[in-house]
């Protein structure tokens, strides 16, 4: 069975053309990858809220979460300030 989130662009913040719709780049893929609509340059120690132009319908029993790839955070010292994004469906 498979089963799809259902993500759509909201241009609140950002040009909608900007926005590109969380995608899984292969089959493999544990999730979704976020691409920020916006370039961002940060300086160490700074933070930043990143609006992502995407709104996602979750079910009832369902939760998205956050994560920067593994990658980002060894690479650039990239992380989530608090820990980990959670979302759910209420």
């Amino acid at each position: 069975m498979n089963i799809d989130a259902k993500f759509e662009k909201i241009s609140k913040y950002v040009d909608d053309n900007d926005i590109i719709v969380p995608f899984r780049k292969t089959s493999a893929s544990a999730g979704y990858d976020f691409y920020a609509p916006v370039t961002i340059t940060l300086r160490p120690g700074e933070t930043m809220k990143v609006p992502t132009g995407i709104r996602v319908e979750l079910e009832w029993d369902w939760v998205l979460k956050i994560y920067p790839r593994s990658g980002l955070g060894f690479k650039f010292r990239l992380q989530i300030n608090n820990t980990v994004g959670v979302i759910d469906s209420d």
